[in-house]
């Protein structure tokens, strides 16, 4: 498993990522300005903002981020309406 920075999304190296447990991808997003960047993290219909990014870690990089991954807590609907990817 690689470690993936805000630079590596921000300069479109990565988009989207397996997870460890190799079943499930988790896709990447810088949104705001040049001054005001959130990397943002959607795993199993979940998307989280980090809170701290680009941590750096023996083995690559920790993003501590504002939400649980893995249990969606949105219907069908509200993802669509809500996420401008979709």
């Amino acid at each position: 498993m690689k470690s993936v920075s805000t630079d590596d999304v921000l300069y479109g190296r990565y988009k989207d990522f397996i997870s460890a447990d190799n079943r499930n991808s988790l896709y990447f997003r810088i949104l705001g300005d040049e001054k005001n960047k959130t990397l943002t993290v959607d795993g199993v219909g979940v998307k989280a903002a980090a809170i701290q990014a680009d941590i750096g870690a023996v083995d690559g990089m920790v993003h501590v981020i504002d939400r649980l991954l893995g249990m969606p807590y949105q219907t069908v609907y509200l993802k669509l309406a809500s996420d401008p990817d979709l």
